[in-house]
């Protein structure tokens, strides 16, 4: 028996034409929603408030912040360390941290992750002679692997702190904290499944081979302390924070979560949007701006600069000697 098919020149088409559509109007839409809440917020602020606010931001707390930031950006190498070792391939760790950091510093700034992180990947990897297709998988490992572990720790923070959250929103810590509960439980049903199935499992038309246990626990472990590196280069910005780190890291993480489902390049404005919104009753709304400036400088700024001048000095000066790839038996 055959599979019917369906008329692709019609439906495919005009699917196709709706996304176009569609996916560019959500994004604008959540970035002038976000400019507005901003705006709103920042009515009363003047720019000679914001300035004194950076004049008081010491060395220490700048320097803090870098060593955040280094922190952060190292750390991120383990999702494409773990995905090489789901694939069964092995790279030279210096080449896994010069092409996670270039791509990571350059899809953060300009979103589309499987595209801007992608193609920066392809360029170090291809030369080191992984495939198209293993570049591929790696860039779609980092991502599913970064989204779980980001809602797990917002999971975590949520049945730790949900009055935090609950006094910002309006929405009950009750309902909050089932949230996180429940996102908790697919974690932990997730992790026995990889504990337990050895074999491929099928979902619709594909085989999937899951990852083991040892190497989920590992992405996740890598997601938790890559976001309380990334949350504590904010964190230390702020001018004497009222409120514990557990409790801001909740904001923080929904806040970049949010911006990276957006696709607006570093999530501007939405996760801006969020942050000051979270915190307009804590702190001084020229303060979070500060920060966030300088956070903005730190975190993505510099990484960018430093990442676009290795692609650059690399194509400049030709590509590196080719490495081979060893294949794990």
């Amino acid at each position: 028996m055959t599979k019917p098919e369906f008329p692709s020149s019609i439906d495919a088409p005009s699917s196709q034409r709706f996304q176009r559509f569609l996916f560019p109007l959500i994004t604008a839409t959540l970035f002038l929603l976000s400019l507005f809440a901003i705006g709103h917020m920042l009515d009363e602020m003047t720019l000679e408030k914001v300035i004194s606010e950076l004049s008081r931001l010491s060395y220490r707390q700048i320097s803090l912040a870098l060593l955040c930031t280094a922190a952060s950006y190292w750390v991120l190498s383990g999702y494409d360390w773990m995905a090489l070792r789901y694939l069964g391939r092995q790279l030279p760790y210096v080449t896994v941290v010069w092409a996670t950091f270039c791509s990571c510093a350059i899809s953060y700034t300009v979103g589309v992750n499987l595209l801007s992180g992608g193609s920066v990947r392809y360029r170090i990897y291809a030369a080191a002679g992984l495939s198209a297709g293993d570049v591929v998988r790696i860039t779609l490992f980092g991502m599913i692997a970064f989204s779980i572990g980001t809602s797990v720790v917002a999971a975590m923070a949520l049945c730790l702190q949900p009055d935090i959250i609950a006094e910002f929103t309006g929405i009950p810590s009750v309902l909050l904290w089932n949230i996180g509960f429940f996102t908790l439980s697919l974690c932990i049903a997730f992790l026995a499944l990889t504990y337990c199935k050895r074999t491929p499992i099928k979902i619709v038309r594909w085989k999937v081979r899951l990852p083991s246990f040892q190497i989920t626990v590992s992405q996740l472990i890598v997601s938790v302390v890559d976001m309380i590196f990334a949350g504590g280069c904010l964190y230390i910005l702020l001018s004497e924070p009222h409120l514990p780190f557990v409790g801001f890291l909740i904001v923080y993480s929904l806040s970049f979560i949010a911006g990276l489902v957006s696709h607006v390049p570093g999530g501007l404005g939405v996760f801006d949007g969020m942050i000051l919104l979270a915190f307009k009753d804590v702190l001084p709304a020229e303060s979070l701006t500060a920060a966030l400036v300088v956070y903005r400088i730190v975190y993505y700024l510099i990484p960018l600069i430093l990442a676009t001048a290795i692609l650059a000095i690399r194509e400049i000066t030709g590509r590196p000697p080719e490495i081979k790839v060893k294949t794990e038996s």
